[in-house]
């Protein structure tokens, strides 16, 4: 049977989880360039492959445990 309230929350919590992880990367690259904590070759992309992989590791630790 369609629940389309059901497709709502899922499509919610999806671009939620996106807009979320983008904004956060975004602080951070910031804070990270403004203290000089970076090398000056790295930029937006590789600070959102770190943080991807933290996100990775935390989820593969909740399936493990």
């Amino acid at each position: 049977m369609f629940h389309p309230q059901q497709r709502t929350k899922t499509y919610g919590k999806v671009v939620g989880f996106t807009f979320s992880f983008f904004l956060f990367t975004t602080i951070v690259f910031f804070m990270l360039s403004l203290f000089k904590k970076i090398p000056p070759t790295w930029h937006y992309e590789h600070i959102a492959l770190g943080l991807l992989f933290v996100l990775s590791l935390g989820w593969l630790l909740r399936k493990i445990l």
